[in-house]
Order: structure tokens, then sequence, then C-alpha cells
């Protein structure tokens, strides 16, 4: 018989209607108000951070975090994953990784702020700002005949996006244009992690 903790998280709702006084006419209209909820990823029984995000798509956004920060090399570390509720509002990502991988992160624990496009909030100290990239293995050329028919899949990706008007969105192609998937969120740190994970499925 399946207990409560097995069945799976009902996550809230993307956006929901609120009333809202529009300046300076004055007048109290309903609008739809994007939402975000507190996420909670945890390693191995271990919180690491917490960030804001839509609640949607929560088992790709960790993994594609944790892409993204080098917690793993690819996805073959990952051992399971959960998505939990939390305090208040907020939800629980729960993954179990490779003792590899946990003992390397333990070693490099740092307090960390969500990626921006700079990728220097939330390092330790200075010398960690001077990072070398890794070389990538293989660069990609966007054929620009192919950017105009692309912007109509943004319609297709961004439903909370046409209601609320207050979301990002992303798209992913391959170099000949073809459409790969998509998604939105009300932050853009979010597609920073999606982005692997989702050119990781495509391949």
């Amino acid at each position: 018989m399946a207990t409560e903790e097995d069945l799976p998280v009902v996550l809230p709702p993307t956006y929901t209607r609120q009333k809202v006084y529009r300046w300076p006419s004055g007048e109290t209209v309903d609008d739809a108000i994007a939402d975000e909820v507190p996420i909670s990823i945890t390693y191995n029984g271990i919180s690491h951070v917490v960030m804001m995000a839509s609640p949607e798509l929560l088992e790709e956004f960790a993994v594609g975090f944790s892409l993204s920060e080098r917690i793993i090399p690819d996805i073959s570390h990952i051992y399971d994953i959960q998505v939990k509720e939390g305090c208040g509002n907020g939800l629980v990502v729960e993954m179990e990784i490779s003792p590899r991988c946990f003992f390397k992160l333990k070693e490099h624990r740092r307090s960390m702020v969500g990626r921006t496009g700079c990728g220097i909030c939330g390092v330790e100290s200075l010398k960690d700002v001077e990072l070398k990239p890794e070389p990538l293995e293989h660069t990609y050329q966007f054929d620009m005949n192919f950017y105009q028919p692309a912007m109509k899949y943004f319609e297709q990706v961004q439903k909370v996006g046409q209601v609320t008007g207050s979301t990002h969105a992303m798209l992913a192609f391959t170099p000949d244009g073809e459409f790969l998937g998509g998604t939105e969120d009300v932050g853009p740190h979010f597609f920073i992690a999606l982005i692997p994970i989702s050119l990781s499925r495509a391949t």
C-alpha cells in the first residue's frame, strides 16, 4: 500500500489571479501574476543551495544545476532524484549522487548565491573569480537565417508568459535550426541550469 510519502508532490500553480491597482488611473483590475517559490537542492541528505524559481521542471532544474556547477560530470552520477514538500511553500529536490562526486562537493562547499550572467556572485573568495573554463568539446555556429523562424517557438514555450507577461524563456536548437525544446521561468538564472540538461537529452 502506498504511503503519503510515496505519492507525487502536487506542485503549486505557476501563476495566480490577483487584484492590482493601476497607476495613475486609480483603477483596480484583475491580473495574472507569475509565481515563484524557494527551491532547496540537497545532495545525499545535505542541503546545498536554495533558489527562487517557478514551481515546475524541478528535476530538470536540479540536474542542469548539478551539471553547470560541475557537481557531477554527467548524469550517470545521479542515482536518485525526488521532489518533496519543504517548509512553508518551499519545495525540496533531494538528489543522491555518487560517493566520488559527493566527496568532491564536501571538499568545495561554499555559501552560494544563484548564478547571474557574470558568474561571480556567490564565490567564496576573490581567488575563485579567476576560474579558467575548460575548453568546450564542440563549437556551434547558428545560421542567422534560422533566427526569425525560431522566434515562433516562443509562443509554443512561453505559456505562463502569454498570460502574465512576466516570464523569461529559453529555446534550444541544433546548428541547422532544428528545435530541441525550451522552457520558461520567472528568473533567467534558471536557464543556466536548464540548458545543459536540454542539450544532453537531445544528444
